[in-house]
């Protein structure tokens, strides 16, 4: 019986590390799908008005972009090869802030608006990382 109470104690201790865990390797995966997205489809030159930020809600084929130059708004498919998985049926929501020119940077926010992770592109070089 002793026995029993002490694991459950582990347990109780353990389950918030591991949940905390589990959300940054969410929050990881997402970001690595839009980076691997940007790779691919080189089409990462949509800005949003000065001041304002644009936003891609990740769906089941694709994302929609929100709030961007009116030419961008709307649904895009994914390209062939990149797949997105989620989990508890939750939209993936990224927040863009940047400039046409210079390095965008491409924010993964929780339902909190606390961002989680970042993805930067840089518009000369194409170069992209995760931070």
């Amino acid at each position: 019986m002793f026995a029993l109470i002490i694991l459950l104690m582990i347990v109780s201790l353990v389950m918030p590390l591991y949940h905390k865990q589990r959300a940054e390797n969410d929050a990881y995966l997402y970001a690595r799908v839009l980076a691997m997205h940007f790779q691919i489809s080189r089409n990462y030159n949509m800005s949003s008005p000065p001041g304002q930020k644009s936003r891609f809600t990740f769906e089941k084929d694709g994302y929609t972009l929100s709030d961007c130059f009116p030419t961008y708004n709307g649904y895009y498919p994914c390209p062939q090869g990149i797949h997105i998985y989620w989990r508890n049926s939750k939209k993936v929501v990224f927040t863009m802030r940047g400039r046409v020119w210079g390095t965008e940077t491409f924010e993964l926010q929780d339902e909190q608006n606390k961002v989680q992770k970042k993805v930067v592109i840089s518009s000369q070089t194409g170069r992209i990382r995760i931070e």
